[in-house]
């Protein structure tokens, strides 16, 4: 089952008022707090909990928590550096300290029934790091398992813990040099917030007891959608065909705007009929039959939604105006809030140089296109700790799907476009699922297999582009 066939099925179908969207950010959210306990069992998540780094954590995109894990459970491979230092001589310790004066029943993570999966009892602890390992190593999170862990640089952890403990009181009692800290208050299932009730192995049944955020509930107004079939072929070579110019530099450029003088004395229908009457003409024989036409489409004319269609009813163009007037009136300012400086101007593309106007883009987007093959790869290795023959330096960041680099370099940016516009990509989801269910589940099906069960912030696509200032060349 996929994160969102989940909730689908245990959400949606119980009238929780959960958003698909929310649901996907908490699994996302709960996978790399699995990663990065998994490299330094349960208790890194105190030291995370007291160093107030739950929320920065929890808003790390693509491999980042994966790449936590990792370098906990080896920090020998970045011993030179200040995080493997930081690990040896501060994270070890500090784990190997609380493992033995708070030791904490595995039973407090796993149900009763399933310890015997990971061969455990009663009376195991989450302090046994073999243990540990083999039961982050098993939850399944459409990436790799961590690398094995380096016994050498966790030997004082390796000391067995009592499990002889007269109380629960005992067993959460604080340590003794840490009162500054406030560890007596803390465990990994303390309140950390309003939803911490919630883990992986909870019953989704609880959910309709908690006290969750109000979300406006999306629109429950049918959709109208108005269909134009066309005779487009895109299967035509001419349709196929590229233009010869298109990587000329000096020609695309004056053939833009040709281009553009042309499409300024666009035919205006007056109504639907006679938009789809002009589109079946434009494209009678499967291609334009006439470079020189070309067809506007009028906004006014759009009611709710308006889809366009080629033979063998391939989608061609969506349009919808159906937009809530709470979601657009303020659509422009809440944009520019992502940023410290305004981001749009004014610009005049015909005085720049020779018409060569550039714009600014930032691409928020998963790839997976140019990820590394494995064909070859040995099996007996796990893949992070591969190398190429040759090579100084191998890209372990794209042995599966990775995130833009504008992911990482814009990260504030990025977050606050997902916090501010959330309301506005649930509309949108929740649209495109209601217009184009067929395109819509073709998105989703890559969508829900990110690694990590990460989540788009635009889910279903699997990418935002944000143009600003444009002035773009036909392409």
């Amino acid at each position: 089952l996929t994160v969102a066939q989940i909730w689908s099925s245990q959400v949606q179908a119980k009238s929780l008022r959960v958003t698909k969207n929310t649901f996907q950010d908490w699994i996302s959210m709960a996978s790399k707090f699995v990663h990065v306990a998994g490299g330094g069992s349960v208790y890194v998540l105190i030291l995370v909990a007291v160093q107030n780094l739950r929320i920065p954590l929890g808003g790390v995109d693509g491999h980042a928590a994966r790449h936590i894990g990792n370098m906990l459970r080896h920090p020998d491979e970045v011993l030179d550096s200040p995080s493997g230092r930081m690990v040896r001589n501060i994270v070890i310790p500090a784990i190997s300290r609380l493992r033995t004066q708070s030791p904490l029943p595995i039973k407090l993570l796993i149900p009763a029934n399933q310890l015997a999966r990971v061969g455990a009892n009663n009376q195991s602890l989450c302090g046994d790091l073999d243990l540990s390992d083999r039961f982050f190593d098993n939850l399944k999170l459409n990436s790799f398992h961590l690398v094995a862990r380096s016994r050498a640089a966790w030997e004082a952890c390796y000391s067995q813990c009592t499990s002889s403990l007269s109380s629960e009181a005992h067993m959460m009692s604080p340590m003794p040099s840490c009162d500054d800290a406030r560890l007596s208050v803390l465990s990994p299932l303390s309140s950390l917030s309003p939803l911490s009730s919630l883990s992986p192995l909870s019953s989704l049944s609880s959910l309709s007891d908690l006290s969750l955020p109000s979300t406006p509930p999306l629109s429950t107004v049918p959709h109208n959608v108005h269909i134009i079939r066309t005779r487009y072929d895109a299967g035509s070579a001419a349709n196929k065909k590229q233009p010869t110019h298109i990587h000329d530099r000096d020609k695309n450029m004056q053939w833009t705007e040709e281009e553009r003088l042309q499409a300024n004395d666009a035919k205006v229908p007056a109504s639907l009929e006679e938009l789809e009457y002009e589109l079946q003409q434009t494209h009678s024989s499967g291609a334009k039959s006439d470079p020189a036409r070309y067809v506007q489409i009028p906004m006014n004319l759009v009611k709710d939604t308006l889809t366009i269609r080629g033979i063998d009813n391939i989608l061609l163009a969506c349009i919808s105006t159906a937009m809530p007037e709470a979601l657009r009136h303020d659509l422009e300012e809440r944009l520019l809030a992502c940023f410290d400086m305004d981001p749009l101007t004014d610009r005049d593309s015909s005085a720049s140089p020779s018409g060569k106007a550039t714009f600014e883009a930032l691409h928020f987007s998963w790839y997976n296109r140019h990820c590394t093959k494995g064909n070859d790869a040995p099996v007996d290795v796990q893949p992070d700790m591969l190398k190429r023959v040759g090579c100084s330096r191998t890209n372990h960041n794209q042995f599966i799907p990775y995130v833009s680099k504008d992911v990482t370099d814009h990260a504030q940016v990025y977050q606050l476009v997902k916090k501010i516009l959330r309301d506005v990509f649930d509309w949108l989801a929740d649209k495109a699922k209601g217009v184009l269910p067929h395109e819509y589940a073709r998105l989703e099906a890559t969508a829900c297999l990110l690694p990590d069960h990460s989540s788009s912030a635009v889910h279903p696509f699997g990418g935002l582009v944000l143009n600003f200032n444009i002035a773009s060349r036909a392409h």
